[in-house]
């Protein structure tokens, strides 16, 4: 359970970093 937990906060971690990167890159630069 703990294991899953972790995993499941590390995953939805690289999954927003990735989206505001590609936000940054695509739509968020002037």
């Amino acid at each position: 359970m703990i294991i899953r937990g972790i995993g499941l906060v590390l995953l939805s971690f690289i999954v927003q970093t990735t989206i505001a990167e590609d936000l940054a890159l695509f739509g968020g630069r002037p």
